[in-house]
């Protein structure tokens, strides 16, 4: 370890056990309402309606996670030893640093958040793709192009993005809570995602790739701090794991249904000591941070790359008054 080199130790949460199966949340709109938005008037019926539909053994065993002490390797000092590219460095760990200013304002971030509930709106899967993928946001309008024209320096080729008009705005103005748990957004079968996915406009995406000539599918996910934050993360930053160091007997299926249409799959992760975790210090809005949330090649496509498994952690040195962190995800999907 060099003096430069800010790696931390600190306990990641979410964990499985060897043992564990794939785990199901039913009706989980109910603690999103209580512990997310606040909403006791809620939840309290939601809750009442839970006990009784037959899920609350799947939860209990979808809640039995594990935490566990691990370092938290410092991702600029691994940049200056690789001494790679940008891209290139991208391409063999699956996540990189960028510097970008974005010309997104505080209330651009705030009106570019996802902000749809299907037990408040009704709204049907095919329809909540098509919003999430062409709400008329400033992520739509001033993002998008942001996000593109960086791709395609990391990605010479690139083309067919799927731009989204909307992305995951967290913070103390916003009613998403911190993803403190370590996981994946999506599982590694492409036809899978989509499936059980659908509010994602991951199926159409795939059938638009299956009919390309394209060879390749990524989606690649654009984490930022964002205005109105003042100073750097220094509260709940992110880590993320080297999907190198992940095995297939590493991943679990997790599944949650009651908050979008359709519900939603993503991966758990079973803790094996050989995995590696890494985290950028001090991110600015200046800067933001890309990695790998899907990779499908053509002809194996339910045989996806290892996504970047990814975490809120305690950072063991944070200030007791450090600022509240204000975050924004963006994922891009595109063909190659």
């Amino acid at each position: 370890m060099t003096a430069a080199d800010r790696s931390v130790t600190a306990k990641l949460a979410g964990f499985y056990k060897p043992g564990a199966d794939a785990c199901q949340f039913g009706d989980s709109g109910w603690m999103y309402d209580m512990f997310a938005r606040g909403q006791a008037w809620r939840a309290i019926p939601k809750f009442l309606s839970w006990c009784v539909s037959g899920n609350v053994i799947a939860t209990l065993k979808w809640m039995a996670t594990e935490g566990h002490t691990t370092t938290i390797h410092d991702a600029r000092a691994l940049e200056a030893r690789e001494g790679l590219s940008k891209a290139d460095f991208f391409h063999k760990f699956g996540f990189v640093l960028l510097d970008h200013r974005s010309a997104m304002t505080a209330s651009d971030w705030l009106d570019s958040g996802e902000a749809f509930l299907v037990d408040e709106t009704g709204t049907g899967a095919e329809e909540q793709a098509r919003f999430y993928m062409a709400a008329d946001t400033p992520a739509k309008r001033i993002y998008a192009a942001e996000c593109e024209a960086l791709l395609r320096e990391l990605f010479p080729g690139a083309h067919d993005f799927f731009l989204p008009g909307l992305g995951v705005r967290r913070g103390p103005d916003f009613y998403n809570l911190y993803g403190a748990t370590v996981h994946a957004d999506f599982p590694v079968e492409f036809e899978l995602a989509g499936e059980m996915n659908p509010w994602s406009d991951l199926k159409r995406q795939r059938e638009i790739f299956l009919e390309s000539d394209a060879s390749e599918f990524y989606q690649v996910n654009f984490w930022r701090r964002v205005l109105p934050m003042e100073g750097p993360v220094k509260a709940n930053p992110l880590c993320f794991g080297d999907p190198r160091t992940f095995r297939s007997e590493d991943l679990i299926k997790a599944e949650m249904t009651g908050q979008v249409s359709g519900g939603q799959m993503y991966l758990a992760a079973r803790h094996h000591p050989d995995q590696a975790y890494y985290h950028y210090p001090d991110m600015t809005t200046d800067e933001v941070l890309l990695f790998r949330n899907a990779h499908y090649r053509k002809g194996d496509e339910d045989n996806g790359d290892v996504p970047v498994f990814h975490s809120a952690f305690v950072h063991p040195e944070t200030p007791k008054d450090a600022e509240p962190r204000r975050s924004f995800e963006y994922r891009v999907g595109f063909l190659l």
